[in-house]
């Protein structure tokens, strides 16, 4: 008899766990993950950002521009028997609507090492800020990054309209994020956080913006309300604000002081007054490496699960009450239970280690884009870890490609991420 039991257990078990793909595939995942982290998948190695703020004057629109890259995107030659030089250039133009110059910034320089090692770095060494000026407007922005040595380039394009930040209307500028910041001499240095993910619990976690206020104003109300992956109002102040008469007011909220839950957040700044014309919002993370991300929440956990739902659930899922939401939930985990009788439920425990991975591992900050929600990611979550990934290294003429092996269903998966961000697209399955 206890044989018959056993047999049915085992069959039942291969039989969830074959419509469920991947999930077959247990393994001690908490043990991989920093092997997975480190070695396995890619993450960007080329970014460039954009934020537009007004110049001293008020004249005119600022667009300031942060780049970074790896150098392993760079050809290095041996120029001695001791050391590795690499050059690029970076070119950058502002053009209006009829195609027209209306600015434009050039940096060329080298890099030069004695270690080998560091030529092929996958870390972010280079690194700076730049300002661009125009009168409000459309714009094209183009910028372009060059090997000076192989002449491989790659370019970025973006249009965008630069706001009027003139005397004529309160106006506010775009969100930065800073990790720190550091006075000297009177002078303020911010070191940014361009993804907007803030992952060191000891970093200061800064949200800057600027206020031009109408100049025969005195006083300014501010509404700064922060709200969580749920669209919960998590942070809720209504500041008022004394016109300095500068012309320009320099604001800094402590993000670390509001939030400490990981999480996707999304922080909305607005004048009380007119609050629809002017406002101003960005997203950010909070994503620390001592804390899982939160999936107590029904919504947070009931989220990922649009990847693996048939379509049935889910509509029943976004049409029930809340109180029937949790009581769909839990039917949902409890039909993929290989293990009805014990408490524990092995393929819900490994989908949200899955999940877990793949929002620290695939989200794309920059483009707001949880792990799960990503292509990547979205193959994780059904299939678990590959077999095998062969990496191809993004160089400037081509961009950065993976290959995903599954030994377990015989296919493979080809991503290629054209973005520059991190955002792989699947091309091929096979």
């Amino acid at each position: 008899m206890r044989t018959i039991c056993k047999m049915v257990f085992i069959i039942i078990y291969f039989y969830v766990f074959n419509n469920l793909p991947g999930y077959c595939q247990f393994n001690d995942t908490q043990s991989k993950l920093e092997v997975i982290q480190k070695n396995t998948f890619s993450q960007p190695r080329h970014f460039f950002a954009y934020f537009n703020l007004s110049d001293s004057t008020r004249s005119k629109s600022r667009l300031d521009v942060y780049w970074e890259f790896v150098n392993d995107i760079l050809q290095f030659v041996k120029i001695d028997e001791s050391q590795y030089r690499a050059r690029y250039e970076i070119e950058a133009n502002l053009l209006d609507e009829k195609g027209s110059l209306v600015d434009s910034h050039t940096i060329i320089d080298e890099i030069v090492t004695n270690d080998f090692s560091v030529t092929n770095s996958t870390v972010i060494l280079n690194h700076g800020v730049f300002s661009l000026f125009a009168p409000p407007g459309n714009y094209k922005f183009r910028l372009e990054l060059i090997d000076l040595d192989t002449q491989r380039h790659l370019l970025r394009e973006k249009d965008f309209e630069l706001k009027d930040f003139s005397h004529l209307n309160n106006q506010l500028s775009d969100i930065l994020f800073f990790d720190a910041r550091q006075t000297d001499a009177g002078q303020i240095t911010y070191f940014p956080n361009l993804a907007g993910n803030f992952k060191d619990s000891l970093a200061t976690s800064l949200a800057y913006y600027e206020i031009y206020p109408h100049q025969e104003l005195e006083l300014l109300k501010v509404h700064t309300q922060i709200i969580d992956f749920n669209e919960n109002v998590v942070y809720d102040s209504i500041q008022t604000v004394a016109n300095n008469q500068q012309g320009i007011i320099q604001k800094e909220i402590n993000l670390k002081a509001i939030v400490w839950q990981p999480g996707r957040y999304l922080i909305k700044i607005c004048f009380i007054d007119n609050p629809e014309e002017v406002a101003v919002d960005r997203h950010f993370f909070l994503n620390l490496n001592h804390l899982p991300f939160s999936l107590d929440n029904l919504e947070n956990a009931y989220e990922p699960i649009k990847i693996i739902g048939d379509p049935k659930e889910l509509h029943d899922f976004e049409k029930a009450s809340p109180a029937m939401k949790k009581a769909l939930f839990d039917a949902f985990w409890k039909q993929r239970d290989p293990t009805p009788g014990t408490e524990k439920n092995e393929v819900k425990d490994e989908f949200y280690k899955r999940v877990e991975f793949c929002y620290r591992q695939f989200t794309v900050y920059s483009l707001n884009k949880m792990g799960w929600e990503t292509e990547r990611g979205k193959i994780y979550l059904k299939f678990g870890e590959p077999s095998l990934v062969q990496k191809y290294a993004s160089h400037l003429h081509k961009p950065p490609t993976e290959i995903w092996y599954y030994r377990s269903i015989n296919e493979r998966f080809l991503f290629v991420d054209r973005s520059g961000v991190g955002d792989y697209k699947m091309i091929r399955r096979e």
